[in-house]
């Protein structure tokens, strides 16, 4: 079984300080297996997967998103608990 396997799989969509943090904490929480980070730096993504903080990563938030289960674009902190229950 590969990590992650029967998880979600979330996209986010900026994987700086507010995208990271969260992507990091569900993947902590055990609430999320796989995460595909969306950015145009190559160098942010490359680090956020040297962090541990995404498992994949993509220019394209289309072809990221189209092979998820959920995402999370970029959004002011107080928006978030709004989108989703962490539980």
């Amino acid at each position: 079984m590969q990590a992650g396997e029967g998880k979600l799989t979330l996209v986010v969509i900026g994987v700086g300080l507010i995208g990271g943090s969260f992507a990091l904490a569900l993947k902590r929480a055990g609430k999320v297996g796989r995460v595909i980070g969306v950015g145009r730096s190559a160098a942010n993504l490359e680090r956020a997967i040297e962090l541990g903080v995404i498992d994949e990563a993509s220019h394209s938030a289309a072809d990221a998103v189209f092979a998820t289960d959920s995402h999370l674009p970029h959004l002011q902190a107080f928006a978030i608990a709004d989108l989703i229950e962490i539980g």
